[in-house]
């Protein structure tokens, strides 16, 4: 029999918190952010803890202020970014 994976439509993420905790709660079957999350959370153990996990998911308690969203950017700055990196080009991390 052939064995159950879940299909990209089923490997959802879910934060959840609210006004009153200062943690989230980040559910997840996307391999990625698990991973991170995992990376993270042995980096971090008193900041990023994993709650359970089994085969495909992990859920994770995070400080609420590791959540953030981005506002997008905009067209002019798009515009203002490729002009420096074809003056400057990328930038790289110094050693």
């Amino acid at each position: 029999m052939k064995e159950y994976k879940p299909s990209l439509l089923e490997r959802e993420t879910v934060i959840r918190f609210n006004e009153n905790e200062l943690s989230a709660t980040v559910y997840t079957c996307s391999y990625r952010l698990k991973q991170k999350l995992m990376d993270m959370s042995r980096r971090h153990p008193g900041k990023i803890v994993l709650i359970s996990q089994d085969k495909y998911a992990a859920q994770f308690l995070v400080p609420k202020r590791y959540v953030t969203v981005y506002e997008p950017y905009s067209e002019e700055r798009r515009r203002k970014d490729r002009e420096r990196v074809k003056t400057n080009g990328f930038p790289t991390k110094k050693e």
